[in-house]
């Protein structure tokens, strides 16, 4: 009997050693990250054509985090001001050995980009200046260029001025300034490649084009650094309820199929009238907007103009998600509402709809309360039809990626 019990005990170790060994993805496009405001970062995955998921493992530091599933690592930025003690760079979680490495970097993070070939590209906080070339990199948007007017000041010099900046500005040279984004490679682990645009979070990539966001709407081909754009904002456009061609402010904003949609809400207001003014006063509230060709044009009316976020797994239809808990379905190609559907989530209406991520099968939906303290989330089918039980979290700014997405907004744009 002793030797029967010392064989049990050893038995039931090794049954306890196994739960603890780390868990691999059963399938890569069932997973799903979460990240929040550098505390911590969860890998989940849910179980096929079902809304069922479960942990596979959990960090304790990093933020903007995203699986990548061929590598089996899990990568994130780690920005030093958030964690005394940590040093700022990109950062591996290797999933087989449960190691992870650093890559020191100096120049600060705004946020990764996108996801490109075998990296990802991100925007640093870095604030450099360069001389105009648009040979080189196309558009330039204006807003970055050096006010010529500031720099043909007499006193410009007198006040501060950059010798080198007025001396070029004198030989017919302007500058522009920007913040750095660089392209990180994965398979060598270093930076590669640099971009001069001082892209932000709002992208969309269409084989080499980089649809996105700085200071206008640009198209970069990532391979030639080039650069298009894809808005001029000073031609009046012919839509009547759209004349001084500012886009308004608090509205849901994203990129499909290189349309740049924008959806406004109960509360969007145009900032070309007054930065005080919260009425939307040439922009329709509850309405979608888009640009495309060059041109800003109203597309339709809505139901509900509640409107909190949106997004487009199938680059068909745009699912368009409310605080009172309905998401709209409106098909791009045929202009016109599909489907409201409602999401039937038991929750506290404390907990209000923040962000939303998607795999193939599902809708991954975060409710925060706080978004630095309390948030639940909620995985839903592409129906709506069939919902997980809520899985409480303690995660603020919280950032959901998957392999269809890498990233949504860490938090809700229009707090209604």
């Amino acid at each position: 009997m002793k030797y029967l019990f010392i064989l049990i005990s050893l038995l039931l170790v090794g049954c306890s050693s196994k739960t603890n060994t780390i868990k691999i993805a059963q399938k890569c496009e069932n997973t799903f990250v979460l990240s929040g405001n550098g505390n911590k970062i969860l890998l989940f995955e849910h179980e096929n054509n079902s809304t069922k998921f479960s942990l596979l493992k959990s960090f304790n530091h990093g933020e903007d985090a995203f699986y990548d599933c061929k590598r089996n690592v899990i990568v994130a930025i780690q920005n030093k001001y958030k964690k005394k003690g940590l040093d700022e760079g990109v950062i591996t979680f290797n999933l087989k050995n449960n190691s992870e490495k650093l890559y020191k970097t100096y120049e600060g993070f705004n946020g990764i980009v996108a996801r490109y070939k075998n990296g990802f590209i991100y925007s640093t906080a870095s604030i450099k200046n360069g001389i105009v070339d648009n040979k080189k990199y196309g558009y330039i948007p204006k807003e970055k260029i050096f006010n010529k007017r500031f720099v043909s000041d007499p006193n410009y010099l007198k006040h501060g001025g950059n010798q080198q900046i007025y001396n070029d500005y004198k030989n017919g040279k302007l500058w522009y300034h920007y913040t750095e984004d660089k392209f990180f490679d994965l398979d060598k682990n270093k930076i590669t490649t640099t971009y001069p645009f001082g892209m932000w979070s709002k992208s969309e990539i269409i084989n080499d084009n980089l649809y996105v966001y700085a200071d206008s709407f640009l198209k970069i081909n990532l391979k030639t650094k080039k650069s298009v754009n894809l808005w001029n904002a000073s031609i009046e456009d012919k839509e009547p309820n759209v004349k001084k061609l500012k886009l308004p402010k608090v509205s849901v904003r994203l990129f499909v199929n290189g349309v740049y949609y924008i959806i406004t809400s109960s509360k969007s207001w145009d900032i070309a009238t007054s930065r005080t003014n919260i009425k939307a006063v040439k922009f329709k509230r509850g309405a979608i907007y888009q640009i495309k060709d060059k041109k800003l044009s109203f597309v339709t009316m809505l139901p509900f103009d509640d409107i909190v976020y949106a997004n487009s797994p199938d680059k068909q239809n745009l699912y368009i998600f409310t605080k009172s808990r309905k998401v709209i379905k409106y098909n791009i190609q045929e202009n016109r509402i599909v489907e409201t559907y409602k999401l039937n989530v038991n929750l506290d209406k404390k907990f209000e709809l923040a962000t939303v991520g998607f795999t193939n099968d599902n809708f991954i939906i975060s409710f925060q309360e706080d978004r630095y303290s309390n948030a639940y989330i909620v995985l839903a089918d592409k129906k709506f039809t069939k919902f997980s039980k809520p899985y409480n979290i303690k995660m603020g700014g919280m950032n959901i990626s998957t392999e269809k997405s890498i990233h949504t907004n860490h938090m809700r744009v229009n707090n209604l």
